[in-house]
């Protein structure tokens, strides 16, 4: 069911004690102002329901989350932009550090916020096949602010970071999986298997469960308060510089000829 007042749908279902937000956010998934509201009600209706022990998140169609919607973003003023990537980066914070273990069904591609998004989830499925996965962020000349780059160096392990972040190489599923990006693929229903993820990490008692992701998110959290403004500054910098506005202004190009629906 969609959750009241949504002009563009965040559709629950439940499995048990396992809550399926399905985002069906406009075209692609995008993350603009419109999505991070969304998002953020979705987790606070699921957050006091005592009848929730987890939650799968997962995208529609071919896609997870295509990431930041560029034709919305590049439009906004300076003051607008910069409320807005704190508002981009507390998203993930607060998937984050949900009291409750979150899992991500990557049932298509996850680019640039797409993984990050997926990165915020204690445990990510992906469909076996084609879709891929990658922080891209340096194709486009940008960096990432505070809660995004925690998230994604909390997601992608050690080995795989200068390739992930530096190349901003897109992984293909067997990809991912051998690079650690994502715990295991679907053998067929990726949003079946992330639901029963969601029960056995979830079996514990709830408030246990609860203190130990504080625990072991605490660092990150630390890390994101300590850097927050200078790598919000650096993000705008970047975002701000000729060079990035070049290579966005590219895929943003596209994005404005692409007819809707694709």
């Amino acid at each position: 069911m969609p959750f009241p007042g949504v002009e563009m749908p965040i559709h629950r279902t439940q499995e048990e004690s396992v809550a399926v937000l399905t985002l069906e956010l406009g075209r692609s998934n995008a993350i603009n102002g419109a999505f991070i509201e969304e998002v953020n009600g979705a987790l606070d209706a699921l957050e006091g329901d005592a009848g929730v022990k987890a939650v799968v998140v997962t995208g529609q169609g071919k896609i997870f989350c295509v990431g930041l919607d560029l034709v919305e973003t590049t439009a906004l003023e300076a003051d607008a932009l910069a409320q807005f990537v704190d508002a981009f980066d507390a998203m993930f914070l607060r998937l984050a550090t949900f009291p409750k273990p979150v899992v991500a069904a990557i049932n298509g591609h996850a680019i640039a916020g797409g993984c990050l998004l997926a990165m915020s989830a204690d445990y990510r499925v992906m469909a076996a096949g084609k879709a891929r996965i990658g922080v891209n962020e340096a194709a486009l000349g940008l960096s990432l602010p505070s809660a995004s780059f925690e998230v994604a160096r909390r997601g992608i392990p050690a080995a795989s970071w200068t390739e992930a972040l530096f190349e901003g190489r897109l992984f293909e599923a067997e990809e991912a999986l051998k690079a650690g990006l994502v715990h295991k693929l679907a053998a067929s229903d990726v949003v079946a298997e992330a639901v029963e993820v969601g029960k056995r990490l979830s079996a514990g008692s709830p408030k246990a469960v609860r203190v130990l992701k504080a625990d072991l998110v605490a660092p990150l959290v630390a890390s994101v308060t300590a850097h927050r403004e200078e790598r919000r500054a650096r993000f705008l910098g970047c975002w701000n510089s000729a060079e990035a506005q070049a290579r966005i202004g590219k895929v943003r190009e596209q994005l404005v000829r692409k007819p809707a629906g694709q």
